[in-house]
């Protein structure tokens, strides 16, 4: 018992993370990535308006091909 007694304590040597360029490179990656995030948002938003855009373009085309072909129906009904 007397033994682990005697038993001394290496500290550990100071560890540097350098905290303060640790957060600086996750500020700047932040900044680019809510840039790349918003380009990449406006242009998912754009492709969704003009998809948009072309299917009630095409049910519109839709439907007054429809009324179109109903009117010479009745037409040639009388």
């Amino acid at each position: 018992m007397a033994e682990a007694a005697s038993v001394s304590v290496i500290p550990f040597a100071p560890v540097n993370f350098a905290f303060e360029d640790l957060k600086a490179k996750m500020n700047r990656f932040t900044i680019r990535f809510d840039k790349w995030t918003q380009n990449h948002r406006a242009r998912v938003l754009k492709e969704r308006n003009e998809f948009a855009k072309a299917i009630t373009e095409s049910r519109g085309n839709d439907l007054r091909s429809y009324q179109s072909t109903d009117a010479i129906k009745k037409a040639r009904k009388t």
